[in-house]
């Protein structure tokens, strides 16, 4: 940023709100494939009921952000991550709680679309049954998703301690090398999983705290997907 550019306090909120999201077209476009897809579906001769368009909806727009993402990951080395790592960190609190929200909607359809399950019979029931399967899956790896990119913008953003001119950091890597986005989502799935970490260790209070929050709704997100998958096998039974 040039000494021209006016600083963070100078900027107004709806400016910094805009800057936060524009930050992130790989989500905008996600959000906008999700918009798409509902808008065909409720335009359809024959209109879905509203949890098969969400969840339709959702899995679209969250499978293209996942997809755009991976290819991100792979052609990003570390020194793209340093330099862009403050920038893509800001607004986090803000990403992080709308990522979150949208899970949990969809968690809700999820619930809709297995009660629809139970009043049909044969393929449809398969389907219905299927589809929410899927979006499970596709919800919890979004949110380790998000949580593996916030790690690494924090890890690579500028130490805010005075006088330093180092990284963040905040965690501890096996092997000496410098961690790529593969390192953090192998950190993120981890947790998503176990809801501990494994063979990398936090260093700092700031990733401890968040790490804390992630475990949590890691546990609660795997406690309601294992509800969701008993309901799953007696929506077959």
């Amino acid at each position: 940023m040039s000494d021209a550019a006016p600083s963070a306090p100078d900027r107004s909120p709806l400016q910094k709100w805009a800057r936060i999201w524009l930050n992130r077209p790989t989500l905008l476009a996600a959000i906008a494939v999700g918009i798409l897809v509902s808008l065909g579906l409720a335009l359809a001769p024959n209109p879905l009921k509203w949890s098969t368009r969400a969840i339709l909806s959702w899995d679209a727009g969250a499978l293209w952000f996942i997809l755009a993402m991976m290819r991100h990951m792979t052609g990003s080395g570390i020194a793209h991550m340093e330099a862009t790592a403050d920038q893509q960190d800001e607004g986090r609190g803000l990403i992080l709680t709308v990522v979150m929200i949208a899970c949990a909607i969809s968690i809700a359809a999820i619930t809709a679309e297995l009660g629809l399950a139970k009043s049909t019979h044969g393929v449809m029931k398969v389907m219905h049954v299927s589809l929410a399967g899927v979006t499970v899956a596709v919800s919890w790896f979004v949110m380790q998703l998000v949580f593996a990119l916030h790690y690494a913008h924090r890890y690579y953003s500028p130490d805010e301690l005075p006088g330093s001119r180092g990284r963040a950091r905040g965690l501890r890597f096996p092997g000496g090398e410098d961690p790529d986005y593969w390192d953090f989502l192998h950190f993120s799935v981890v947790i998503g999983t176990a809801a501990q970490t494994a063979d990398i260790e936090f260093t700092s209070k700031p990733l401890r705290r968040i790490g804390t929050v992630h475990s949590l709704i890691a546990f609660t997100f795997n406690t309601v997907v294992l509800a969701l998958s008993i309901n799953l096998l007696a929506s077959l039974a």
